[in-house]
């Protein structure tokens, strides 16, 4: 039985998740921003918890997850109630009459009054939706959970071994989703697969719409390796990346088998691109592409492939002229990459790098270098990037340069921010102390 985690951010889900499995899990500035997921053995029962991000901008990854799902919980902080954010995944989920449990969590931050206040403002909100709840013969369950202290915990399990009694048998055999894909040291991507029904061994070919490919190798969750996988169990495999909610079916051979197209072609033709993207996983490539294609379509981005940084990565940018956005945890030394590890820094990375962006920095020291004139700079609001326009203020009179390169420590950086202190080298232009140096957004 697969049971997906669903909540708003800092509602608990990773928490509640820790709790179960005993593991301490830590996310970048505590935010989930990948696929996590834990197989638990209880009274014989196999349940498999999957831990769902809560940023908005992860909605098609997490319906992805919903779908394969047999049981959705939402977790739910009290003392917040139910976020506008959470409406809307609640609203989708009520028409895929899917089994449902919601977890009122933080019980422990709330004294007993307040706490029969919330949790009768949330259980109103939730009957809005056209919930019926057990004790009206309905199928929805409401518990309340303290994540941290562990209270409450196991009787949510055994709600879930009851619940899985109630869920038909599958008649559909060898078939399975695919959980998570992220690069490997060694062998390409590791991707994390689950076995709906029957089984998979050694030899046997995953057969996806747009490719298949066959197994060599299966290792269990624990990293073992295995001659064969079985129902309701994750295994992992070595292999090309797939993509997170895709479905697979087992075969003895891939023959007479037609191919859907994976991803559109894209044509570069004259587009001046801004930025290239690469992400380390697939969730975040998606999130990614969620926020641009709400806000920020007029920013030309090309996006490269999803894994780790690569020379021909390199060689794209320069061909394209531009520098590379890297969503990961893994930081890059590369000049011309800008790594984030975080969803929230990327959106006002973009805010204030799209037509309207001011910036501002003030010359307050001038070095000759090499023949070189540079600019000591301090900056005063926004940041730049290389080969931005720029335009210079002395005494009033405007001129106009480009940067041709930035530094920071004698680093040499490919953006400077806010409140930094940086070298920048204008072309063919006489720098001096207390010019004002402007982004040109013309």
């Amino acid at each position: 039985m697969i049971v997906c985690f669903i909540g708003d951010v800092n509602n608990g889900k990773t928490t509640l998740l820790s709790s179960i499995s005993k593991k301490v899990f830590k996310e970048s500035y505590g935010i989930t921003q990948k696929i996590r997921s834990f197989e638990l053995e209880y009274n014989k029962n196999n349940i498999i918890f999957i831990d769902t991000p809560g940023h908005d901008s992860f909605l098609k990854t997490i319906m992805k997850i919903i779908k394969i799902s047999d049981v959705v919980t939402f977790v739910i902080d009290i003392t917040k109630g139910i976020s506008c954010y959470l409406s809307k995944i609640i609203r989708l989920v009520y028409i895929s009459n899917k089994y449902v449990i919601f977890l009122l969590n933080k019980i422990d931050t709330l004294n007993d009054y307040d706490l029969n206040i919330k949790e009768c403002e949330v259980k109103n909100n939730i009957l809005r939706y056209g919930f019926i709840f057990e004790e009206s013969g309905g199928n929805v369950l409401v518990r309340k959970i303290s994540a941290f202290f562990n209270f409450g915990i196991n009787n949510f399990i055994e709600d879930l071994c009851l619940i899985k009694l109630f869920i038909p048998k599958l008649k559909k055999a060898n078939y399975g989703y695919v959980l998570g894909s992220k690069p490997s040291k060694y062998k390409k991507y590791k991707n994390k697969l689950i076995l709906k029904n029957g089984k998979v061994s050694i030899n046997d070919y995953l057969i996806f719409p747009y490719k298949s490919f066959k197994i060599r190798e299966i290792f269990s969750n624990n990293n073992t390796s295995v001659k064969t996988a079985y129902s309701n169990n994750i295994f992992n495999i070595f292999s090309d990346n797939f993509i997170i909610g895709d479905k697979f079916k087992i075969s003895k051979n891939n023959k007479n088998i037609i191919y859907k197209e994976k991803y559109n072609k894209l044509s570069i033709k004259s587009v001046k691109f801004k930025f290239a993207f690469k992400s380390d996983c697939y969730v975040k490539y998606e999130a990614f592409k969620e926020i641009y294609n709400k806000n920020f379509k007029d920013i030309n981005i090309y996006f490269l492939d999803i894994g780790r940084i690569k020379p021909s990565d390199i060689k794209t940018a320069k061909f394209l002229g531009c520098n590379i956005i890297y969503f990961s945890e893994y930081k890059s030394i590369l000049s011309n990459v800008i790594t984030f590890d975080n969803i929230h820094k990327i959106l006002l990375f973009l805010k204030n790098n799209n037509k309207h962006r001011k910036s501002e920095a003030l010359v307050v020291k001038v070095f000759f270098v090499k023949k070189e004139y540079i600019c000591g700079c301090k900056i005063i609001k926004g940041f730049f990037n290389l080969n931005d326009n720029v335009l210079i203020y002395r005494n009033g009179i405007r001129y106009n340069g480009t940067i041709l390169s930035l530094m920071i420590k004698k680093k040499s950086v490919s953006f400077v921010k806010t409140n930094e202190n940086c070298g920048i080298l204008l072309k063919g232009f006489k720098p001096k102390i207390s010019d004002i140096i402007k982004n040109n957004n013309e």
